[in-house]
């Protein structure tokens, strides 16, 4: 989501929560000053629209100067039958909150190894085309064709070894979104049952919410057929794995469905903030390690044979 849509939801959100309609927060966002004007003229275009009897929902699938997602229009949409706007405008806006915070971190964590893997790679790009070129003649014993040979191998071994690097970080980073999208799924079902929307208005909106995510996406229309075909709502429920099927078993038995999506939201939070907190704390060791291996590589092909050559060792 762009930081200006992001904008929309908390300006619109703010208005709403002072006990101004959707039409009067609407004018009083087209008038103020400081907004960016992608913002001001969304809210002028779906005034005019509700003006000229458009519904909320089509008004802003008809914005042309922000494309808002297909998710969050069926999400107003379920509000207009619900009659819940502020609080599902005030969903959406957690929502996105969230999301860019959570863009904004895992940003931060990879900005640190990125630019050591970098660094270490140009370094080792470099030192393979112009060290052997460097080496003073001390020898006439030192061969330095099998030198220059020994120097390129162990430049491609070395940065070999961060590319594995590199390549496990980006491993874990999209198994971390995977989990967090999820949890954004999880989190609609919740927000809807507590809003009173079924559960099968419900999967299909969680259908729009899991985006582009094939698994997800193909995991909810399996849900939603064993819904169909009568299946209990603990196996219909499998998708978010860990304790899910716990949760629904017991909102079964009391016939609480809040509290079981309630209870999962909070569970795969925590395992989250678990799962982040180990990967932050291991994340300078092991670009540490992984570099000084690099290193090292470097030394034994690189610099040792010239040094023990010239005699200084």
């Amino acid at each position: 989501m762009s930081k200006k849509e992001l904008i929309f939801f908390q300006t619109i959100d703010d208005l709403l929560q002072s006990d101004l309609n959707i039409k009067s927060s609407l004018d009083v966002m087209a008038k103020m000053k400081g907004l960016p004007k992608k913002v001001s003229k969304a809210s002028v275009e779906i005034r005019s629209d509700l003006e000229a009897g458009s519904l909320l929902s089509n008004a802003m699938g008809n914005c042309t100067s922000l494309k808002f997602k297909e998710s969050q229009i069926a999400f107003v949409e379920s509000a207009q039958r619900s009659g819940k706007l502020c609080d599902t405008f005030s969903f959406l806006r957690c929502r996105e909150e969230k999301c860019s915070a959570r863009n904004e971190k895992i940003f931060g964590m990879c900005v640190y190894p990125v630019i050591v893997i970098l660094m270490a790679l140009i370094g080792g790009i470099v030192l393979s085309v112009y060290a052997p070129s460097l080496v003073p003649d001390f020898s006439r014993n030192f061969d330095y064709d099998l030198y220059h040979r020994n120097v390129i191998a162990a430049c491609v071994k070395a940065n070999l070894l961060l590319c594995i690097f590199g390549l496990s970080l980006v491993l874990i980073a999209r198994k971390n979104a995977f989990e967090y999208q999820r949890l954004d799924v999880a989190s609609a079902l919740k927000f809807l049952t507590e809003a009173g929307t079924d559960m099968d208005s419900s999967l299909h909106m969680a259908f729009l919410v899991a985006g582009k995510n094939q698994y997800l996406k193909e995991s909810v229309l399996d849900a939603m057929l064993q819904m169909e075909n009568g299946e209990p709502l603990p196996s219909v429920m499998d998708m978010f794995g860990g304790n899910a099927k716990s949760f629904f078993e017991i909102a079964l038995v009391s016939g609480n469905l809040k509290t079981a999506f309630s209870s999962l939201v909070i569970s795969m939070e925590k395992k989250l903030q678990k799962t982040e907190s180990l990967f932050i704390s291991l994340m300078e060791p092991v670009t540490i390690c992984f570099v000084g291996a690099y290193i090292l590589i470097l030394l034994k092909d690189v610099a040792m044979p010239v040094l023990f050559n010239t005699g200084v060792f």
